[in-house]
């Protein structure tokens, strides 16, 4: 996310991974990062190399494992258990989420 990122780099770190590529977060009904950023600064989203740091998707690293590496199986595998348990979350905080007195919908 916007604020994530910026703590990352205030950190410091020369290169960050993240796991869901905001295509994934935007197909479960969660844009609200790319939105931020188009709303404040008209970018779809910030640029994966920069004069800060470097990023990269783990989604995308897993998937371009030569067949021969041997954890490629197990690691897409991890990668659907986690898609399924994101889906899941997702999925009940739009079921619930107005339901929620505590939730302010700010970008909803």
């Amino acid at each position: 996310c916007c604020m994530c990122v910026s703590s990352i780099l205030w950190s410091g770190f020369p290169v960050i991974y993240y796991f869901f590529p905001y295509s994934v977060t935007s197909a479960q009904g969660i844009p609200h990062d790319i939105n931020t950023m188009h709303e404040l600064w008209n970018v779809p989203t910030y640029r994966k190399r920069n004069k800060y740091f470097s990023s990269a998707c783990l989604m995308t690293l897993i998937e371009e494992l030569d067949d021969s590496v041997p954890e490629k199986a197990e690691l897409q595998a991890t990668v659907e258990r986690l898609t399924t348990a994101y889906t899941e979350m997702s999925n009940k905080y739009h079921a619930e989420k107005h339901a929620n007195p505590q939730n302010s919908l700010v970008l909803d």
